[in-house]
């Protein structure tokens, strides 16, 4: 045990030094919501297991887990388990290799699209040219006027910028023929992600480029080799988010919802040439970066005894039984359950049912949603999520690892959190914290109580855990609590940190081991409450500080 926390400590300082992002050849290829960063499931998988090694991500997404198993000479078993088929899809299309025939295809593909290239026509402000490329719109869409067009002209580098002119504004508004390929559904009604009564999928739109995108999805279909239809499906599901209404700084942060000012239209034609040209790039980084013969869906017996490849269930992980995977089988738990109500994901795979008919299981998906046909709160979340990690302590190897991202400000929440993972034997062994840049709408509006980064919470298997004894926080608490948060800022090279480093950085840590988050609860909703006692909050900045005087 005692080498075990000592390999944990070491990869803690292995994740503080590695640059968290979902960014390179290959991931560039693939859009997906709240994608984990690679190179952080990769220290893991180096640092926590070994070659043979079974390794399972029940909630897996577009499936970097699994990606990240197949690494050339790894030889790392994956098991991921998904709801929806989409993003079953992406993780099993992600290694597709081309070949001569097919790059020339995909280069054909290229040209018909470039021809649509005509419905962003524009003239020139320079050369009087007509068939200058519109590559943005920006607008308003309450009320409705086109402020600028930004296009590109062969007379000039760049990108060129002007005021609309009487032919941009009428080719903007006009109508377009009603879709043949493209499946308008009414999407659910939800509030939380911005979905309106009776709404539809082409209200996410602009006309134009909706009618673009039936035109390019038309001649993916005519597409008699399955193996490359599989991947310009793959390359056509890159853009469709992206193509939909953003706003000017093509904000993600929702991906339903839909700006009334400072709207933008990009256009599909030329973003759909532009990732057919990044997937074909990326296939000589794929094929030297991973084993892509390994990538073959097998089932659980003969995957186990070659000893490499990967496993999917399209399914809850509630529901995968033992004559699938095994007791007892999986060394390692990477995974990123759902957040509560945050990420609906299969309202967001609406999207993805229209432009690709993907299936969508919203029966179950363990989520809180207040969609008007299928509203499910916070006790229903809480007994799903329970069931999961029961079955998935059951696939695990006693005293194996689970790495689990997750963040939320609320410490009832935590209390229910930590007697589930206690109820499925899984310990409580420590928080990771990995920092990110970029800031989120929410981080911005409420600084304080909005979890910036993301937060690793490690739990390990332990069939001889025993049940938790909650503990009555004390005024000692209270002391070393403030000794803990000071510690942090100390430590930080700002002498300030945020919300969430003060939570993953021993905070959290300490409520959960020392027993006594229940009763501390009782007290603070959460723990910027606290922090507001012991500490000052810079308000410029978005981070606290400790208070003056406060003796070193």
């Amino acid at each position: 045990m005692a080498n075990e926390l000592e390999i944990i400590k070491a990869l803690k300082l292995e994740i503080v030094k590695t640059k968290a992002t979902n960014r390179s050849p290959l991931y560039n290829t693939m859009l997906y919501w709240s994608q984990k960063p690679f190179t952080i499931t990769r220290a893991i998988i180096d640092m926590m297991t070994r070659s043979g090694d079974v390794i399972m991500d029940p909630f897996m997404g577009s499936g970097v887990t699994l990606i990240e198993c197949l690494r050339k000479n790894k030889k790392r078993m994956g098991i991921g388990v998904d709801v929806n088929e989409m993003p079953i899809f992406l993780a099993t299309r992600a290694l597709y290799d081309l070949s001569s025939a097919q790059r020339e295809k995909l280069l054909n593909l290229m040209d018909r699209v470039n021809l649509y290239n005509r419905y962003y026509y524009t003239k020139c402000d320079f050369c009087d040219n007509e068939r200058a490329v519109i590559t943005k719109v920006l607008y308003d869409r309450e009320p409705k006027r086109v402020n600028e067009i930004q296009y590109k002209c062969k007379c000039r580098k760049g990108i060129l910028k002007k005021k609309p002119d009487g032919d941009d504004v009428d080719n903007f508004d006009q109508s377009y023929p009603a879709c043949k390929n493209i499946n308008n559904i009414e999407l659910l009604e939800n509030s939380r992600i911005a979905v309106k009564a009776n709404e539809k999928i082409k209200d996410k739109f602009s006309e134009r480029n909706f009618y673009v995108l039936d035109l390019i999805r038309g001649d993916i279909d005519t597409e008699a080799d399955t193996h490359l239809y599989d991947i310009e499906l793959y390359i056509y599901a890159s853009i469709i988010h992206k193509a939909k209404i953003l706003d000017a700084k093509m904000s993600s942060q929702w991906p339903l919802w839909v700006p009334k000012k400072n709207c933008v239209e990009r256009n599909v034609a030329e973003m759909f040439r532009e990732s057919i040209a990044k997937f074909m790039k990326s296939r000589k980084f794929v094929e030297a970066e991973y084993d892509t013969d390994g990538a073959e869906c097998l089932d659980c017996e003969e995957m186990m005894r070659a000893g490499q490849g990967v496993l999917i269930f399209d399914c809850g992980v509630q529901n995968v039984l033992g004559d699938k995977v095994p007791d007892d089988s999986v060394d390692l738990v990477i995974t990123d359950p759902p957040y509560l109500s945050q990420v609906p994901y299969s309202e967001y795979m609406q999207i993805y049912k229209a432009f690709l008919g993907k299936n969508i299981n919203f029966v179950d998906e363990i989520v809180i949603t207040n969609a008007k046909q299928r509203e499910i709160g916070y006790s229903t979340y809480m007994l799903m999520m329970r069931g999961a990690f029961k079955n998935i302590s059951r696939m695990m190897k006693n005293l194996a690892y689970m790495f689990m991202y997750f963040h939320d400000p609320s410490l009832q929440f935590w209390c229910d959190l930590v007697d589930i993972f206690a109820d499925a034997k899984l310990e409580f062994v420590t928080t990771i914290h990995i920092n990110k840049t970029a800031k989120t709408l929410k981080k911005i509006l409420d600084p304080k109580k909005t979890m910036s980064g993301e937060t690793l919470i490690v739990f390990r298997k332990n069939i001889n855990m025993t049940g938790r004894q909650g503990r009555e926080f004390s005024d000692g608490h209270m002391v070393r609590l403030r000794e803990i948060a000071e510690k942090i800022i100390m430590d930080s090279p700002k002498q300030s940190v945020t919300t969430s480093m003060l939570y993953d950085n021993g905070v959290l840590e300490y409520l959960i081991t020392e027993g006594i988050i229940e009763d501390f609860a009782t007290k603070y909703s959460d723990l910027a409450d606290f922090f507001g006692e012991i500490l000052r909050w810079n308000a410029n900045t978005g981070e606290w500080e400790r208070r003056p005087n406060t003796p070193s």
